[in-house]
């Protein structure tokens, strides 16, 4: 069986789920539960409505949970590989992403409120947050998207160096490089956006610049996919 990838298809070699996917599954599983868990039921219809004030934060982080998890999938069926690099890596990744679901959260909520006065919490009324605070925010995710990217990089790369006994084509070593460069260049605005945050950390509103460094993501992602499929070999 065969995937399309682009104009030509990669031989998945991961058919059959490992224990090791079905464990990171069931992670992935557990992240989104304490996306949506709540310190208080809402006991009234003012609280219920204020708690229903923060669906568009948890579907933003769902989201960006999801791209995580598409990821590490395609690795999964792209390569099947269960060895004790693979284990330690993917246990580091799942570290990574429970540490890193409640700045997720926390940092979607944020925008969402500044964004949409409407969808400001009474929570977030109370704890008005402050430029430094912003920056840290802005620090801590940073931290946590830079380090998914690099464990993918270091995924792939490692795909990538059992290219020979894989027994990977010319075009599947090309597509494994293009995750590499992709996560890379994930990294790279993860960075922009932590130096962003510690240097504008006390210069009042434009310590947001930090957050916006995101947003190149969706002109440079294109670009370089679409750079990449030029170039791609012909077989």
């Amino acid at each position: 069986m065969s995937a399309k990838v682009g104009r030509t298809e990669f031989r998945l070699r991961g058919l059959e789920m490992t224990r090791l996917e079905t464990f990171t599954d069931a992670a992935f599983a557990f992240a989104i539960t304490m996306l949506v868990l709540r310190q208080n039921i809402p006991a009234t219809v003012p609280e219920l409505l204020d708690a229903l004030k923060g669906i568009p934060a948890f579907l933003g982080s769902l989201a960006n949970l999801m791209l995580f998890w598409s990821v590490h999938r395609r690795f999964s069926r792209r390569y099947g590989l269960e060895d004790t690099k693979t284990i330690f890596l993917t246990i580091s990744l799942i570290a990574v992403m429970l540490i890193y679901v409640y700045p997720l959260k926390f940092m979607f909520s944020v925008a969402f409120a500044f964004m949409i006065p409407a969808l400001r919490t009474q929570e977030f009324s109370r704890n008005q947050l402050v430029d430094t605070s912003l920056g840290d925010m802005f620090l801590v995710y940073g931290v946590g998207f830079v380090a998914f990217q690099f464990i993918f990089w270091l995924l792939f790369r490692h795909a990538n160096g059992l290219r020979t006994q894989m027994e990977l084509n010319e075009s599947e070593v090309y597509d494994t490089r293009t995750d590499m460069g992709m996560a890379l260049l994930q990294m790279v605005v993860g960075l922009t956006s932590v130096v962003l945050a510690t240097a504008l950390r006390n210069e009042g509103v434009w310590v947001v610049l930090a957050g916006w460094a995101y947003s190149l993501l969706s002109i440079l992602m294109p670009w370089y996919a679409i750079r990449r499929e030029k170039k791609r070999p012909v077989l």
